[in-house]
């Protein structure tokens, strides 16, 4: 990542934290769905 923050080479260096917001970011998320939808899945 270009022009990072000094603390976030740090944490990502460590916990690859890159790699977690590529995939979390590349899933597809329908238009109806709210926050109460997406947390249903942690219960």
């Amino acid at each position: 990542m270009a022009n990072s923050s000094p603390v976030y080479d740090w944490f990502n260096e460590r916990l690859e934290i890159q790699d977690i917001v590529d995939d979390i970011s590349s899933k597809y998320v329908p238009p109806h769905v709210n926050i109460f939808y997406c947390l249903g899945g942690i219960t």
